[in-house]
């Protein structure tokens, strides 16, 4: 019987983007699993493998039963999705306390929980504004993203401090043949994106990816009634070059980011400027990686601050086997230039390790991590999932801890008024008695497959221990609503729900749901309102007439919370794409298709229908 572990290793399977092992090593491991599929029964075409990048690993979702969505490139496209926002949104169990849309602070919440626990990822490295310890997604440009995958559950162990409650792992462009691409579209609010890419893969297997792109945007009026006629637009520019070639020693790769612009918010401009740099050697047992990035951002509004985040990284993981690594993590950052930082560096040393286990019965799949940091006390997470051996049908169990560590803005406080105190009525002192966030989850359910169904359970139960007491408490910014016992005041904060996901991939129509249910009590007894308690999404993908057909809707129930309140809605969007040759590629997607209005917020309104056209040239 056809079973997890006859599967090759999965990194081999992504080393074409300069991330696997050594290019004998990987054709080998390729051959492997041709010949691995074409011996699996026909539903392993039809509910394809879908091998994760959270897993140092590199497992495949049948080999881990964690709650883990996947957005592939195909996705981002055909969905005309205009910002790693709107293409979260795809996935069950996230929310937004402000619209999905380009041209604001894109703070995620996933499943109940707050945007500063949810780890954010791109390229291995951790993302953050230098302040709140949430990063800015309106400052990443979708167009050089490849894949994003969402944790539903603690991750720390994996992936690092601050998943307690998930992860947001973002990979950005590998190269996909021997191909040349020039993209543009145009859309409504005077949307415009051009992007040119080169993608070069040799038979001496060196590979290569560069491409530059400019985005713009007039954008939509975001509050309604600010007195101001902004319609808070954006623009940006970046580019980005990655290389992989074999060697001596195995594959060695390196890429470099670069991305910089503005959006419009309220009263001002906000400016980013964005550069990452990432070096990997891989010998087939051992992995090395240096990464630098540095993150800045200037807020021109009412509390004109300035954010700046620095990071350097070095990792070295050891692969006694396939199926077991070891690893460790050494990262610096620095805020020095951020408006509330003392300058000072924050260093931490991490050792991991990571183990599967496969018999005829059961899967078994184990990581663990134990984090010291300079800034506060030694920290660790383990993540266990156990599941029967079996594709058409697997119960499971996970478990898991996790941690958050204070941020710049618990330590130093937040100077509302510039004034450089923070005494003030606009201000947040600084938090008091500074330990980290823990937290533990559990999730117990199945998966099935069955011809051409697929479809996953999960029943899932968390506890949060909030142990940092927020300078918030104390302050009475926006008339003391950070005070209310649903910030991050000391106490526990349970999480519970579920997720539901099912695919039928038919002859002709490929149909996805996927039903969430969140819900968040603190402390105190009461439920926070600020999440919609229930997400549904739907996808749809056909052919008719030589085009290619998608279609999808999204569901989300009221919020009743001031600072988050809107009526329950749903949303559709439509996309259709035509090959009118084989170079010549033309799509239109139509966003909000009703045009249904919501208001999200008191005074922030979602984004209206937008149509863009977008056509891609290859050569």
């Amino acid at each position: 019987m056809y079973q997890p572990g006859d599967l090759p290793k999965p990194n081999s399977l992504t080393c074409a983007g300069g991330t696997g092992y050594g290019v004998q090593k990987m054709k080998k491991s390729l051959l492997a699993a041709a010949i691995t599929l074409a011996a699996a029964p026909a539903f392993a075409e039809i509910d394809p493998i879908v091998i994760y990048k959270t897993s140092p690993l590199g497992l495949n979702d049948r080999q881990t039963a964690q709650a883990i969505t996947v957005i592939t490139r195909e996705q981002i496209e055909t969905s005309g999705v205009q910002s790693v926002a709107e293409a979260l949104s795809l996935a069950p169990g996230v929310a937004f306390n402000y619209p999905t849309s380009r041209n604001h602070n894109g703070k995620v919440r996933l499943a109940g929980a707050k945007s500063e626990q949810i780890l954010i990822l791109i390229d291995g490295m951790p993302l953050s504004d230098g302040r709140n310890g949430y990063p800015d997604l309106s400052v990443i440009n979708l167009q050089s993203v490849e894949s994003i995958e969402l944790v539903r559950g603690n991750a720390s162990a994996q992936l690092g401090n601050g998943a307690v409650a998930g992860a947001v792992v973002i990979t950005t462009r590998t190269a996909q043949g021997n191909k040349t691409e020039l993209t543009g579209s145009a859309g409504s609010f005077n949307t415009r994106t051009v992007q040119l890419t080169r993608s070069q893969v040799s038979d001496r297997g060196v590979t290569a990816i560069g491409s530059v792109y400019r985005e713009s945007s007039d954008g939509f009026n975001v509050r309604t009634n600010n007195g101001s006629d902004d319609k808070d637009g954006f623009e940006d520019q970046g580019g980005q070059l990655k290389v992989s070639l074999p060697i001596a020693l195995g594959v060695a790769s390196f890429s470099v980011n670069k991305n910089s612009g503005e959006y419009e918010y309220d009263d001002g401009v906000n400016e980013f400027d964005n550069f990452a740099f990432n070096s990997t050697l891989d010998t087939g047992k051992l992995l090395s990686r240096l990464s630098y990035a540095k993150n800045e951002k200037k807020a021109a509004d009412s509390n004109t601050q300035t954010y700046v985040l620095k990071q350097t990284q070095v990792e070295l993981q050891y692969s006694q086997t396939d199926n077991r690594l070891f690893g460790l993590n050494l990262l610096r950052e620095n805020t020095a230039g951020s408006s509330l930082s003392n300058g000072e560096n924050s260093d931490s040393i991490a050792i991991f390790g990571e183990q599967f286990w496969n018999t005829e019965a059961v899967n078994i799949h184990a990581a663990a991590r134990v984090v010291n940091n300079t800034d506060w006390d030694t920290n660790s997470a383990l993540t266990l999932s156990i599941s029967r051996a079996d594709q058409s049908f697997s119960p499971f169990l996970n478990l898991g801890t996790a941690f958050r560590a204070p941020t710049e803005l618990d330590i130093n406080g937040y100077d509302g008024t510039g004034d450089g105190d923070t005494d003030d009525q606009l201000d947040v002192p600084a938090a008091q008695n500074l330990k980290t966030e823990t937290s533990r989850n559990i999730e117990v359910g199945f998966n099935a497959r069955a011809d051409r169904w697929a479809a996953r359970l999960g029943l899932r139960r968390s506890s949060l221990e909030n142990a940092i007491s927020a300078g918030y408490a104390g302050s009475t910014l926006w008339g003391g609503y950070f005070g209310a016992p649903s910030s991050n005041a000391s106490g526990t904060t349970r999480r519970y729900g579920y997720d539901f996901d099912l695919t039928h991939r038919g002859q002709v129509l490929t149909q996805t749901v996927n039903v969430a249910r969140s819900v968040r009590e603190n402390a105190d007894g009461s439920e926070d309102v600020i999440f919609p308690e229930y997400t549904v999404n739907y996808e749809a993908k056909t052919e008719f007439a030589g085009i290619e057909w998608t279609a999808g809707g999204r569901y989300e129930s009221k919020r009743t919370a001031l600072y988050s309140e809107s009526d329950s809605y749903t949303v559709a969007r439509l996309g259709a794409t035509k090959y009118l040759t084989e170079q010549l590629q033309l799509s239109v997607n139509i966003q909000n298709l009703f045009d249904r209005e919501y208001a999200i917020t008191s005074d922030y309104q979602a984004p209206r229908r937008s149509t863009t056209l977008t056509a891609k040239y290859r050569f």
